[in-house]
């Protein structure tokens, strides 16, 4: 009893911390989690601390487990594809998404992700746009926003309808105070990914600074 208080006291800390981007120390957290209990969410959550670390071969380790013991999983299966893609590692990639294809034949989503495993351009770009991205959220973290900005700008180049990739680029010309920049991208966000929260959140506040 004492051992399960713990790991859902430690678990709720973990969450906080990695929602709010510390990182390392979710991991940390995660990590003494998985010493009490290696379940599968916990090693999942734990991937999901080495993901945002950059870690792509550490998450996949924990993340092969949760595969293995749970195939049809397929939020566990995607996000071990997206490490996968990472590592350029895309013969696996692709066996992952075939694999979910057998549960979900039809699902369009996964053909797409399976498509652009296989093609040499495709996920070669999304790579690329990923690192880019990821040094992009780097520079903006030391509020290096014209740097980041670049970066974003680049990795728009080889994914122009990724909405992450969009709001992110909004965000950084909200910091330079360019409003109408900022409503140019997050509308087109917003457009391909109409049920994202944390878009439809911005765009309310980009449209209240114009008005302003």
């Amino acid at each position: 009893m004492i051992s399960y208080l713990k790991e859902k006291r430690l678990q709720r800390k973990a969450q906080r911390l990695l929602t709010s981007g510390k990182y390392e120390r979710a991991w940390k957290f995660f990590q003494e989690i998985i010493l009490l209990n290696d379940s599968p969410e916990n090693q999942f959550n734990l991937a999901l601390a080495l993901i945002a670390l950059k870690r792509f071969q550490d998450a996949s380790f924990y993340l092969e487990k949760v595969n293995q013991n749970y195939p049809e999983n397929e939020l566990a299966a995607l996000t071990l594809a997206e490490c996968y893609l990472r590592l350029k590692l895309w013969d696996k990639a692709s066996e992952v998404y075939r694999v979910q294809l057998k549960f979900k034949p039809n699902n369009q989503s996964l053909l797409r992700y399976l498509q652009k495993s296989e093609d040499v351009v495709a996920r070669e770009k999304y790579v690329r746009a990923r690192d880019l991205a990821d040094a992009a959220e780097r520079s903006a973290s030391q509020k290096q926003y014209q740097e980041a900005r670049e970066k974003l700008e680049e990795a728009l180049s080889y994914m122009p309808d990724d909405p992450n990739i969009l709001n992110n680029l909004a965000a950084c010309h909200w910091r330079q105070k360019d409003y109408e920049k900022a409503f140019f991208y997050l509308e087109k966000a917003f457009k391909l990914a109409p049920g994202d929260k944390k878009i439809q959140k911005n765009l309310v506040s980009v449209k209240r600074r114009l008005k302003n």
